[in-house]
């Protein structure tokens, strides 16, 4: 009887309908983030921990450009005093990684559209082992 119980529990909650407004948020702009953290704290458990796998994984991608960010600006300032050519090389890998970047936020906002807790590729798996429980 218990286990019938439980299994109805776990229905319910996979097919319970979650805010995905804040989850998209969160993926968008730093700003939407900020919202979006702020808009979490008055969510009910399940919709909570929903939510907070998204903001860990908006925040893994915030953390992720900014890293690139200051690596790029700091190779361009070295690259820009020894040779032009390496300068072009960098701004077509950087536009690459715009690209990358640009991908895994579409992906993680179709995650959060469908209400999935999907981890990005490639680097998902380790924010979700870095962050383990933030945001919750």
């Amino acid at each position: 009887m218990e286990n019938k119980e439980l299994e109805e529990k776990d229905n319910i909650e996979q097919t319970a309908e979650y805010d995905r407004t804040p989850a998209i948020l969160g993926y968008l702009t730093f700003i939407g983030f900020i919202i979006a953290l702020i808009i979490q704290v008055n969510k009910k458990e399940n919709e909570r921990i929903f939510l907070a796998f998204h903001l860990r994984q908006a925040f893994g991608l915030i953390i992720l450009s900014i890293i690139f960010i200051l690596s790029f600006s700091i190779l361009s300032v070295i690259t820009l005093s020894f040779h032009f050519g390496a300068l072009s090389i960098l701004n077509i890998i950087s536009f690459l990684f715009s690209i990358i970047y640009l991908g895994l936020i579409i992906i993680g906002i179709r995650n959060a559209l469908n209400q999935e807790t999907k981890t990005l590729p490639f680097m998902g798996r380790k924010i979700e082992s870095i962050l383990k429980k933030t945001f919750e």
